[in-house]
Parts: C-alpha cells; structure tokens; sequence
C-alpha cells in the first residue's frame, strides 16, 4: 500500500513538473526541477539506475490500461551504461545504441536481441517495446525530494513510457 501511495504522489509530481522546459542557459535535461546537467550528467543518471516501467501513456494523454503486462517474475525494465548503451527485454536481452541530443532528443537503434523461447505473453509485450524504442526521440529525468526518480520516453506518436527508477548496482 505504501508504494502505491509513492507511485501515485510520484506520478502527480511527473504530471507538474515534467514539462519544466528549457532553461535560462538553454540546457533542457531536466534532472530536478530547478537543475540541469550535462549530457555526460544524464548518462550517469540514467546508468545509476534500474528503471521499471510504471505506466504507457497514450498519444491524447491518457493511461493506456490494457498494455499487455507479463508477471512471471520479471519487470519491464531497462539499465543504461555510461557510453551510450540501453539494454532490456522482458523475455529476450534487448541492445541499443541510444544518443542523447541538446533539447532533451533520443535516439535507440536496436544492435542486438538473444532469441529465447519465450510465452505469448512476454513475447507481445517485447514487440511493444521494440516498436516503442524504435520511435523514441525525447527522453525526460525527473526527480522530486523523498520519491523515486522518474524516466519519461517519449515516442514519436506522442505517446511516452514512463519509468521508476530504482538503485543500481553500476
């Protein structure tokens, strides 16, 4: 119950502060909502974390439900390194090359993918993510005081995929 109330407070505080723009200096990677830092700055954010994907928003802004969900014992989750790799799957190990741009722009292209026997359901949700990273172009990191990180990817049809970000092991 207690992490349902901290996910649903972190995902009023994504609401109000994710469209935080670009700053006086111009710098647009959002870490908290009055600080910025640089490219190298987001990479080894994105790299301290595992981030587990909370909710699909949908292109006209609302909570996509029936997303096909996959609960035998694995997240839908992606881990980043610090020269520009993301790596995930919910079956299978998923590689990308990804590049961050100035106005907060992204980029995956898919470099490698391991071909696991996997069940229907994992497997349709893994399509999913493949087709979403493939189409990705923002990419938003938001913290509040006291809540967990959050990682917005936004996908080209407007829809975006949001994450947690929990501590990692890197």
């Amino acid at each position: 119950m207690k992490h349902a109330f901290v996910y649903a407070f972190a995902s009023f505080v994504l609401c109000s502060v994710v469209h935080a723009g670009t700053t006086e200096s111009g710098k647009t990677d959002v870490i908290a909502e009055r600080t910025t830092v640089k490219k190298y700055g987001v990479r080894n954010e994105l790299a301290a974390h595992k981030w587990v994907l909370h909710q699909i928003v949908g292109p006209a802004g609302e909570t996509v439900a029936d997303w096909p969900k996959w609960t035998e014992g694995r997240e839908v989750a992606l881990t980043f390194d610090r020269v520009g790799r993301m790596f995930g799957g919910v079956c299978n190990f998923i590689t990308w090359q990804y590049s961050l741009g100035p106005k907060r722009d992204f980029n995956a292209s898919q470099q490698f993918m391991t071909y696991a026997g996997c069940p229907s359901a994992a497997l349709t949700l893994e399509e999913l993510q493949i087709r979403q990273m493939a189409m990705a172009n923002t990419l938003r990191l938001v913290a509040a005081q006291g809540l967990p990180p959050l990682l917005v990817i936004g996908i080209a049809d407007g829809s975006r995929w949001e994450f947690f970000g929990l501590p990692s092991s890197n």
